[in-house]
């Protein structure tokens, strides 16, 4: 399901205008163009002062945000944002909707849903920024899409923060222990693209049949008990590891380009709680 690298480039495109757009574009009387998308524009510009109001991110507040309006077919009508690369941040998620979504009996889409999503891999900009999309139906029928996103501080990733370095895959079951989710959830997901086997094998330690998608209960309490030994085998006190990490310098010839390295002397004392 994960798009490739040139579907995510396609997304990118406006898609070919309807026989209704089309038509549409021939009802247009002279000024109309102008009334109707300032009309918009000055409803996007009042939704991103709500959006900003509401809000408690810094990121927000200062404008690193996008509330936007896209066609049926998911192409940005118009937007209002403080950072202008994010007006092709919700394009690409709602092409991917419309193409996985749409006709998928399990998911479909439907009036009221919200679909919410930070997935740089699916042409977001990074993990950071999170969006809110909402489908936009008129007596049962699916004209526009509606958009909101901005950069969250924290996104329960891998580690603290919005930008995670560390992460070595994507999609997964979020905060927590990773021995703690359901193992089936998490065969599901393998098979649904979300994860990979390798994750499932090595990261969750979950063992099942790769032909019929079934868990081998056993054999998954057995590596996950193995994993939570292996874990106090390898762990030390906190203040032990500090100790050691504050301790370690780059090599003399590399300290010549700065001068000098902190030598962890304590100035204040940090309260940890």
């Amino acid at each position: 399901m994960r798009p490739s690298k040139d579907e995510v480039m396609r997304f990118l495109k406006p898609e070919p205008a309807t026989p209704e757009e089309l038509a549409g574009l021939e009802k247009l009387e002279p000024g109309d163009y102008e009334v109707y998308s300032e009309r918009l524009n000055m409803i996007l510009a009042e939704c991103k002062e709500v959006f900003i109001r509401v809000g408690i991110s810094h990121f927000l507040h200062s404008g690193d945000l996008i509330v936007g309006l896209h066609t049926a077919q998911g192409d940005l009508v118009s937007a209002c944002l403080g950072t202008f690369i994010h007006s092709v941040t919700a394009q690409n998620p709602i092409k991917w909707i419309i193409r996985n979504f749409t006709d998928n009996p399990a998911v479909g889409v439907r009036e009221g849903d919200i679909f919410y999503c930070n997935d740089a891999t699916y042409g977001g900009i990074h993990n950071a920024d999170q969006m809110a999309i909402l489908p936009i139906f008129h007596r049962g029928e699916l004209i526009a899409w509606a958009s909101a996103g901005t950069h969250i501080h924290e996104m329960g990733g891998i580690e603290p923060g919005g930008l995670l370095a560390g992460a070595g895959r994507s999609g997964g079951h979020g905060y927590g222990d990773v021995l703690e989710p359901e193992p089936q959830a998490v065969v599901d997901d393998v098979r649904d693209g979300i994860i990979s086997d390798w994750a499932a094998r090595n990261v969750y330690h979950v063992a099942y049949d790769a032909e019929t998608w079934t868990v081998g209960a056993l054999r998954t309490a057995e590596l996950r008990q193995n994993e939570r030994a292996d874990r106090l085998r390898r762990s030390a006190r906190y203040a032990d590891f500090e100790a050691a990490w504050v301790r370690r310098r780059p090599p003399a010839d590399m300290l010549s380009f700065y001068g000098s390295w902190p030598d962890a002397r304590i100035v204040t004392r940090i309260i940890r709680i």
